[in-house]
């Protein structure tokens, strides 16, 4: 069973990605910091996207209610809805950042350091 283990050749790992590699010096905290910053980036990219959509497609269905007190006040609903929606993100990220600072993570959400990661 021994031989069995040596014989397999898996050639130069190299960790998770760009994200960064475990073995080339980085710390466990620099990783975290890493994940996080690329998680609430992409979901705060998708999130910004949604809530324009949001506001866009109220603002298309309030035009095109022709005067309905039931489609006026659904496109209202939905573009209220939006611009919540936008508070919140913003609001969460202005918090992340703080609590980030406040834990250390230097870089988390530093959009500088992310586009850097990810160039090919």
């Amino acid at each position: 069973m021994k031989k069995l283990a040596a014989d397999i050749n898996v050639g130069n790992l190299q960790g998770p990605g760009p994200l960064g590699s475990p073995g080339s010096g980085s710390s466990a905290t620099d990783l975290l910091t890493r994940y996080l910053t690329s998680v609430v980036g992409l979901l705060t990219a998708i999130a910004s996207i949604w809530f324009v959509f949001l506001v866009v497609s109220g603002g298309i269905s309030l035009i095109g209610s022709g005067g309905d007190k039931a489609a006026v006040e659904s496109a209202k609903n939905r573009i209220s809805n939006g611009i919540i929606g936008l508070v919140v993100v913003v609001l969460a990220i202005s918090l992340t950042i703080v609590v980030g600072r406040l834990l250390g993570f230097t870089e988390i959400l530093d959009l500088g350091a992310i586009f850097n990661r990810i160039q090919l």
